[in-house]
């Protein structure tokens, strides 16, 4: 069969509809599912465009393929682009531009999973397509696109803004006179607008986030980066891989465009890189950045004639790449279907409403059982997500069972997860709203999310809880506690009793108390990570404080 546009597009079209009927949710498509069942301006972690997408792929099929149709929809227009953008002629430039284009490993991955990298590489690439006619011609209807192209990509995920930097700073000298990219700049400000009131409706919960909570216990590990360094190469194209680094480095830019790829190949690496030194990274981010080391790729061994040993790799490698395609809809092989097979192990489950330790479990369980209701109670060593803005926890005021594999109990179930046991709950009383804070040690007011010079032999604690209603507590036997952990959330050190006894009203406010002791920790000299928890009877402990590094001496 001759190879052309039009039989490029129909086999990737249909490889990625049969890819997504056949291979079962990861966790993390089931959990941006949940979101598309309340549309908003914005969520927890990301933007709200991939949950539209689920949305509008929901309201045509069910299952899996209801949360894949636009990804998989909208990818082969990515496709259709990435073969504009380059516009192979000859039958030897095709069989490059195919052998490149079914080597990136991350362009195969998102062409029909639903996660928020997969509108990113949309928009990535049709920006990429507007911007190279822009340049060459800034006419209001490329202008218009671009604005939109610029919103799109800030729609789809918030490290998106990378690929707006790394390619209009190296050209803009060429278009900072031009009114034309102030219209386009204006136009994406006003498509944008909604998710900027979003954001400041709910205080940047995503800012925080990615920007303090996540990395709030990461130090660094030069392991963390060498393994950043390798994958972050080696999933680029794959074995094709080993002729990247030659590309880039002897790639000579002849246009502003080609000057804006280089920089968008090699930018957002080294961003990452430094990232890396302080927070866990991963590969997948770089998929802004493996496009336009796809195009180059193209572009420099398209000019070269010996290409037989390049091109015998790039069989292999989508060859090892299609059989990797095949493995995830194999039961027995794929592990995709452990998570299908967790969701579908509580089929038979009574009782409306489960709660979950993570977001994940809550998401799947409810994508596989929709009669049900999943819900998180998020435990210690389990970070916030949208379920957390949702207060999905006050549907645990009525009776609900508890899914979780640390409290046994007579009835379970058993995926290839583990076991799960089965806690039936009644009388529970939800703390979501409840905050807790540290206000001071040793009389030194806390500034921040760390405090130096906590003395191992005493200290006196401050601590401030809100929203509180203490005499419910205690007749429902709630327990307070100090909690001092190493490393990891759930790794706990110290474990502080913190009786009701000792908190005192704050003078004019009845549900917000103060809590003022000495503590002696008693523990090696050290930095530690320090939370507020509560223990519910029957239940497990969670944190209801935002953690404080502290750092132990003598």
């Amino acid at each position: 069969m001759k190879m052309n546009l039009k039989v490029f597009l129909i086999i990737v079209f249909f490889v990625n509809i049969l890819q997504g009927i056949y291979t079962p949710v990861i966790d993390d498509e089931a959990y941006y599912w949940m979101w598309s069942l309340k549309l908003d301006f914005g969520y927890f972690d990301h933007p709200p465009l991939i949950a539209l997408w689920i949305k509008l792929s929901n309201l045509l099929f069910e299952q899996e393929i209801g949360t894949r149709f636009f990804t998989i929809l909208f990818n082969t227009i990515t496709a259709l682009l990435f073969w504009k953008l380059v516009e192979p002629k000859t039958k030897s430039a095709i069989k490059l531009f195919c052998i490149t284009y079914f080597s990136l490993i991350f362009v195969q991955i998102f062409s029909f999973i639903s996660t928020p990298d997969a509108p990113l590489l949309f928009f990535t690439v049709l920006y990429l397509y507007v911007l190279k006619k822009y340049l060459l011609q800034s006419n209001y209807f490329w202008t218009i696109l671009l604005g939109i192209s610029f919103a799109g990509i800030m729609y789809s995920k918030y490290h998106g803004v990378l690929v707006l930097v790394f390619t209009l700073l190296p050209i803009l000298n060429k278009i900072y006179k031009n009114g034309t990219f102030y219209l386009a700049i204006f136009i994406s400000l006003i498509l944008y607008s909604p998710h900027f009131y979003w954001l400041y409706q709910h205080d940047f919960p995503p800012i925080s986030y990615h920007f303090v909570d996540r990395s709030a216990e990461e130090k660094f590990d030069i392991t963390r980066t060498l393994i950043y360094v390798v994958t972050a190469i080696g999933c680029s194209l794959g074995l094709l891989s080993i002729y990247l680094g030659k590309a880039l480095y002897k790639f000579k830019p002849n246009s502003s465009f080609e000057k804006s790829l280089w920089w968008l190949a090699i930018g957002p690496f080294f961003f990452f890189l430094f990232a890396s030194f302080k927070d866990s990274v991963q590969a997948q981010w770089l998929a802004i950045s493996y496009i336009a080391c796809g195009v180059l790729f193209y572009i420099y061994f398209s000019g070269k004639s010996d290409l037989k040993l390049l091109m015998k790799i790039g069989v292999i490698n989508v060859s090892i790449l299609i059989a990797g395609r095949i493995l995830v809809i194999i039961p027995a092989l794929s592990p995709f279907y452990e998570t299908k097979d967790f969701g579908k192990s509580f089929n038979e489950l009574e009782g409306d409403v489960v709660a979950f330790e993570k977001y994940q479990e809550a998401s799947v369980f409810q994508f596989y059982n929709r009669d049900h209701i999943g819900v998180v109670y998020r435990t210690l060593g389990n970070r916030n997500s949208q379920f957390t803005m949702w207060n999905d926890e006050k549907l645990l005021e009525e009776p609900f069972i508890f899914a979780t594999k640390w409290i046994q109990s007579n009835d379970s179930v058993v995926n290839k997860k583990g076991t799960y046991y089965l806690q039936p709950i009644k009388n529970y009383m939800p703390i979501h709203e409840v905050n807790a804070s540290f206000l001071k040690v040793n009389n030194k007011l806390i500034e921040g999310s760390s405090i130096d010079d906590v003395i191992n032999s005493s200290s006196t604690f401050t601590l401030q809880f809100s929203n509180i209603d203490l005499d419910l507590f205690r007749s429902k036997g709630y327990e307070l506690k100090l909690l001092l952990t190493k490393d990891k959330q759930y790794n706990i050190i110290k474990d502080i009793p913190i009786t009701m006894g000792d908190l005192e009203s704050v003078e004019g406010n009845d549900s917000v108390y103060q809590f003022n002791k000495e503590i002696i920790f008693d523990l090696e000299e050290g930095e530690y990570i320090a939370y507020i928890g509560i223990t519910p009877p029957e239940l497990i402990t969670k944190y209801l404080s935002k953690p404080l590094k502290i750092n132990l001496s003598e």
